[in-house]
């Protein structure tokens, strides 16, 4: 099966790093739950927000944290015969931290999608998108597996025949899943039993 993985949030948890950021840059204390999916707007003004999204999380003491289990359960899908699509909505600069991070974690897979690049400015026009979304990654990638660690990213897939899974963090917890084709997950090991249960369904 051909299954697509977030980047933030599902392989790396940068947002200790990110709130320790927010704490020694602009001495603002911001909830773990909030700092990441936009909820740190709240709490900044816009320049200090861009601060912090321009910010290089592959430097020195603030860098990110392997979210646990991914790495081992990425290298048995792999020998399993499964394809690993990494998506992210990184660009520029945030492409070559995720490139260091999966190389200094050793976090085996096949290809790395940044998401931002996969249509042209007209087919943007056309979907009445200033940039793209996770919206036609299923489609356009032909993924049999999405997960991903933010639900409307999820939402935007959801009746694609994918399966659907919304890694369990804290700043998810409060969302309620009202579509039947996704799945809350704890961790990886049971990203691992569910694409197990798909594959032996097909």
């Amino acid at each position: 099966m051909r299954i697509g993985v977030d980047f933030d949030g599902v392989i790396v948890d940068t947002s200790k790093a990110k709130q320790k950021f927010c704490k020694d840059e602009f001495g603002v204390d911001i909830p773990l739950n909030l700092i990441t999916g936009g909820g740190a707007k709240q709490f900044l003004t816009l320049e200090q927000y861009r601060r912090l999204k321009d910010y290089d999380f592959g430097k020195g003491t603030l860098f990110g944290e392997l979210i646990p289990q991914v790495r081992e359960t990425l290298g048995k899908l792999i020998y399993e015969g499964h394809k690993i699509i990494i998506v992210t909505g990184r660009h520029e600069t945030g492409a070559s931290y995720a490139r260091k991070f999966l190389s200094a974690h050793k976090v085996p897979f096949h290809h790395l999608v940044y998401i931002q690049e996969m249509l042209s400015k007209e087919e943007l026009e056309a979907m009445g998108r200033k940039k793209y979304e996770k919206v036609n990654v299923v489609r356009v990638l032909k993924l049999d597996v999405l997960i991903d660690d933010q639900y409307p990213n999820l939402n935007q897939s959801s009746g694609s025949g994918a399966m659907l899974l919304l890694l369990d963090q804290v700043w998810n917890r409060n969302v309620k899943i009202d579509k039947k084709d996704i799945l809350r997950v704890e961790g990886w090991p049971q990203v691992y039993k569910l694409v197990q249960m798909q594959q032996a369904a097909l």
